[in-house]
């Protein structure tokens, strides 16, 4: 059986909120948000195990696809792929690192201009007038968010 339609407290399934939220009142609402964040919570720790295995089995086999058919019966590919490297962090000063090397920095990378960051930048906000509105359009103001605690 579906998890969502299973009634989860007085007689309500979370698909019921779902489907017509505005029936519903906040306290409702609100315990349907903390239950699919718990089961988000738990999904996404089983996903990760579930990979981790699939991983260490495929490379032990030396496997990049694996064919399988999934619960409604169509046939899919997992394939195994690598991401792209990324910078090494742990090197501090890139460009005397690419000097010691006996190369110069602009045959391995590039300059170019790196904008302050929000810190920085709602401090030059606050002289107002057109610096103002131009950091207001540099850094437009995010999305609401919920937090329930």
């Amino acid at each position: 059986m579906d998890i969502i339609k299973q009634p989860v407290f007085d007689n309500v399934t979370i698909l019921d909120v779902l489907n017509n939220p505005n029936n519903y009142p906040e306290e409702t609402i609100c315990k349907v948000i903390d239950l699919v964040s718990d089961m988000s919570r738990s999904l996404k720790e089983a996903k990760e195990n579930l990979t981790g295995n699939l991983i260490r089995r495929m490379r032990e086999d030396n496997a990049t696809k694996r064919l399988f058919y999934n619960s409604l019966g169509v046939q899919k590919t997992a394939t195994l792929k690598t991401t792209t490297p990324t910078l090494n962090k742990a090197i501090k000063n890139i460009e005397g690192f690419i000097k010691n090397a006996g190369f110069e920095p602009e045959q391995l990378g590039e300059y170019k201009f790196v904008p302050h960051g929000w810190s920085i930048m709602k401090e030059i906000r606050k002289q107002g007038g057109d610096i103002q509105v131009l950091c207001d359009e540099l850094y437009p103001e995010g999305s609401p968010t919920l937090e329930i605690k």
